[in-house]
């Protein structure tokens, strides 16, 4: 379900940029993107701490997952001047399905939990020419985030499957377009985060449907996303 809504809203996002275009003619450009991460971290926040407390272990934490991504990303530039570009952008992950991943073995069983993020961006790109003549672009981009997780924690006494429960939070990147031609580039990007989730599993007991698992202390548990990336991607402009 979570792969299916990323994909879903890939497609939104190029359907729209394309049938936009075409209607403002040259009155708007696009640059269209596919990125790979080449380093990206979770902070996780409680979710280590409530891992734990089901193991029974205070050494097991939810880090055994793959935290790469890949990212699709559109932004609408705005006329302006060619030092001085300005736009609206769109993005998301498309994340592996075990990016947080827990394990603990035991005789007789395994606890296991597996959990995918997924984050969307709303954000407003600034590119600043550093070279124009050679089409190299230094871009800053500000943004706001929605971010939640899917997943199931499975043993051999328990099943929860969590669900997406939105979070919001704001996240601001840098780094430099190169176009090689007038539609062709590359993209280079740093970033850092701030976002969290709480974590909710389907409870047919609760009145809602859905309960949200709480800590020896009293405490929610909420799954931090917070973290740095690093990406490199391909660019089309349009």
């Amino acid at each position: 379900m979570n792969k299916f809504i990323t994909v879903a809203f890939c497609l939104v996002i190029l359907i729209f940029s394309i049938n936009l275009r075409a209607r403002a003619g040259s009155e708007l450009n696009f640059d269209i993107g596919v990125h790979a991460s080449m380093m990206n971290s979770y902070a996780r926040g409680t979710l280590d701490d409530w891992f734990a407390a089901r193991t029974g272990d205070p050494t097991d934490q939810v880090n055994a997952g793959a935290s790469s991504f890949f990212m699709i990303e559109a932004d609408w530039l705005f006329p302006s001047t060619a030092a001085f570009i300005m736009g609206m952008g769109l993005s998301a992950i498309i994340p592996p399905s075990h990016s947080l991943w827990g394990t603990n073995l035991y005789f007789g069983g395994r606890q296991e939990l597996v959990l995918s993020p997924q984050i969307i961006s709303f954000s407003m790109p600034f590119k600043i020419s550093l070279a124009q003549d050679m089409g190299m672009y230094l871009k800053i981009r500000p943004a706001l985030l929605m971010g939640w997780v899917a997943g199931t924690y499975s043993s051999s006494t328990s099943y929860l499957e969590f669900v997406p429960a939105p979070g919001f939070g704001f996240g601001l990147s840098g780094g430099m377009d190169v176009f090689f031609t007038e539609t062709i580039g590359l993209n280079f990007t740093l970033g850092t985060r701030f976002v969290q989730t709480a974590l909710c599993f389907k409870n047919p007991a609760s009145e809602t449907g859905f309960s949200q698992p709480i800590l020896s202390n009293g405490e929610k548990v909420f799954v931090d996303l917070s973290g740095t990336y690093i990406t490199f991607g391909l660019l089309l402009h349009l």
